[in-house]
């Protein structure tokens, strides 16, 4: 326990590091999006400045500060974490542009079904981005930052099916799935492997510099690849269940999942990677029907779809 605890500490040591010489996280020339990436920390920079100013020994101070006795991640330091890696996602996925009102009615359709979750608010609300790619995917950083594709939204059908699609991205903010996936053996073992980095006493080596860049980098590429390829079988299927719990908690017609899977295997060639169930859309159907009755209203499904067709228009 005390090997993962100092890893969490030393991972939000790394991020702090790094946002101290980033500005809006590398969102710069986004415009409102950079606004809102970056605007709740001016007057945290300022609030502490005097810790930061203290090099790594400073930060590793204000770390401390931020953490509880048991060196448990909160929500501030995954929304830093988040937006990091956010802004590397959208280096290769660009949010659209002059497409507002897509982009709000994503960012309806992804507030109504996170308000069933057990993490509705956030240090910061949830951010909706829809990012410009053929591809069919959808990814979610710590913290509530939520990046589809617009090759996606193609492929989607209806509002039901983008709202289980987002809970499913929705539940893996909620399940802390990302920042826990960097909790593995392999990580430990390179804390251990760097001499536990003796941040304690740091005070700015070179080879303690190195070590913490070598583990930024390294925590930085584990959370993009499990993003990109999924974080393994059993987690993978925990985000199905608990998005189509979400999607009916906010009353849409749940059920759409398992089609929707099938189509997606059927378009792509696999259920989204080896590390997707291969009977996912099994076991998706299985846990569907115990929330039969889900806005199967066909009227209201009726008029969710011209809402839909609406908005989603390339």
């Amino acid at each position: 326990m005390k090997s993962i605890n100092n890893l969490i500490l030393v991972i939000f040591v790394v991020f702090l590091i790094q946002v101290k010489n980033v500005n809006a996280f590398d969102l710069g020339g986004l415009g409102n999006l950079g606004s809102a990436l970056d605007g709740l920390t001016k007057k945290e920079d300022k609030e502490t400045s005097n810790k930061n100013s203290g090099g790594i020994g400073g930060l590793l101070g204000l770390a401390k500060d931020a953490f509880t006795s048991g060196g448990e991640m909160g929500p501030v330091e995954e929304y830093y974490i988040g937006r990091k890696i956010a802004a590397r996602v959208i280096d290769e996925y660009p949010p659209v542009e002059n497409k507002e009102e897509l982009v709000k009615y994503v960012n309806n359709v992804g507030a109504t079904v996170a308000l069933g979750s057990t993490a509705p608010y956030l240090f910061h609300p949830y951010i909706f981005i829809v990012g410009e790619s053929e591809q069919i995917n959808a990814f979610a950083a710590p913290g509530g930052i939520v990046i589809i594709t617009t090759g996606m939204l193609n492929f989607l059908k209806n509002e039901d099916e983008l709202a289980v699609i987002l809970g499913h991205e929705i539940a893996h903010v909620e399940l802390q799935h990302g920042i826990k996936s960097v909790g593995s053996e392999k990580v430990i073992k390179l804390l251990n492997g760097l001499g536990n980095f003796a941040v304690g006493q740091a005070g700015g080596s070179g080879l303690q510099k190195m070590a913490i860049e070598k583990l930024a980098a390294y925590v930085m590429d584990t959370l993009l690849d499990n993003m990109r390829n999924g974080y393994g079988i059993e987690i993978e299927s925990e985000a199905d269940t608990r998005g189509m719990e979400l999607a009916y908690e906010a009353g849409y017609h749940a059920p759409v999942m398992v089609n929707l899977i099938k189509r997606f295997k059927e378009a792509t060639g696999s259920y989204g990677g080896a590390s997707y169930p291969e009977k996912r859309a099994h076991l998706a159907d299985a846990h569907v029907k115990t929330l039969e009755g889900s806005g199967e209203d066909v009227g209201r499904i009726a008029l969710r779809k011209k809402r839909f067709d609406k908005n989603i228009s390339f």
